[in-house]
């Protein structure tokens, strides 16, 4: 089993995993973090956009430390996803995922069969040609991860039937944008909490968030949350 499978299979029974966020631009931070506890890194391409060559450079980092490395998308349009899908990425973090049907088209469109992902073996992800054609999209299938970000009224409500698609491995709770689309100011205000409980507490469904230092984790593990992120 390659190590993103075993990632995935730690993360789709609920395991509690730390991982962070990398928004600085310089790949000897994921080396750094290789030597922590952290199980993943998320390569955060919504906010500081990385170009290709640099996403493949902290990719090398990441698997010569041996930490998976997702990455966040700047938004759902499948066609970069896929790009960097082929430079070898544990799959992706995608902002903004709503509903049912647009989770089910990017889970779709990031696996080859029965999907819409058009195979490059010549790619890093094909080990440059060196996986057989039915190697390769079989393998690429049983391990690329699909998580998608709840961030607004629509997706909160939609939560557990956006877990509930096929290739959907886990939700996230953006509470910053659950926020501020609630009308609210603060991540702490009582509303925006009980916001945030419902897709956190789905039955069977994995659930992150993103944890302050100072916040108190075990109040959010008893709710449902087993994927904790940080941020640099």
């Amino acid at each position: 089993m390659t190590r993103h499978a075993r990632f995935r299979l730690v993360l789709v029974v609920r395991d509690q995993s730390v991982g962070c966020f990398i928004k600085t631009f310089h790949a000897t931070v994921i080396e750094v973090f290789g030597s922590t506890n952290f199980v993943f890194l998320v390569l955060d391409d919504e906010y500081p956009t990385f170009d290709k060559p640099s996403i493949k450079m902290w990719r090398l980092a990441a698997r010569t430390v041996g930490i998976p490395l997702l990455i966040r998308a700047s938004d759902d349009n499948p066609a970069p996803i896929l790009n960097v899908l082929d430079c070898c990425a544990a799959g992706f973090v995608v902002p903004q995922v709503a509903s049912i049907e647009q989770a089910d088209w990017l889970a779709n469109s990031m696996v080859y069969f029965p999907g819409g992902r058009g195979i490059a073996g010549a790619a890093w992800a094909g080990a440059y040609g060196a996986h057989s054609p039915p190697e390769h999209p079989s393998a690429a299938d049983a391990e690329v991860l699909l998580i998608c970000q709840i961030e607004d009224y629509e997706g909160a409500e939609n939560a557990k039937a956006i877990a509930s698609v096929d290739g959907s491995d886990a939700l996230f709770v953006g509470r910053a944008d659950l926020t501020v689309s609630s009308g609210l100011t603060l991540f702490s205000d009582g509303d925006n909490a009980k916001k945030a409980d419902k897709p956190l507490g789905g039955e069977g469904a994995t659930t992150g968030l993103f944890v302050a230092p100072t916040e108190y984790v075990g109040s959010w593990h008893a709710k449902g949350l087993s994927l904790c992120q940080w941020g640099l």
